[in-house]
């Protein structure tokens, strides 16, 4: 019957608990135009991966841009951003190889990767480069 229906329906609902809001999980942002969220938008930038510290405070998002962004979870405020894409090791191993041409050997590797992890760094990234993770 209908409010057997209404029952069950209202029994969902119940499960799946409030939406946040400022006085619920702690959130402080009352739209996503108070977060630093709104700007994987303008850099036409998704996420790919996300995943929530264990206790909480932070969360990682990896986005399509191959950049590892962290944010504060109450003010979802960027805390750090990692740019992991191929170019900024290459500009490492330039730089270092600079070094090494200049007489420096104080550091053999590459922000403590060796020639190895970076050639299989480099493979991974060839690999990830070529899949497609999703149409969009």
């Amino acid at each position: 019957s209908d409010l057997e229906q209404q029952k069950v329906s209202d029994a969902a609902y119940a499960s799946l608990g409030d939406a946040p809001t400022p006085g619920l999980n702690g959130i402080l942002f009352k739209s996503k135009l108070d977060t630093d969220l709104y700007s994987l938008l303008r850099k036409k930038t998704y996420a790919v991966s996300l995943a929530i510290s264990p206790t909480g405070n932070h969360f990682a998002l990896y986005g399509s841009d191959r950049k590892v962004r962290l944010f504060d979870f109450k003010t979802a405020k960027s805390v750090v951003q990692y740019d992991e894409r191929m170019k900024v090791y290459d500009a490492q191993v330039q730089k270092r190889q600079a070094a090494i041409a200049s007489g420096d050997q104080s550091s053999n590797t590459i922000n403590g990767m060796d020639a190895i992890d970076y050639g299989n760094r480099a493979a991974r990234e060839k690999e990830m480069s070529d899949t497609t993770v999703m149409d969009v």
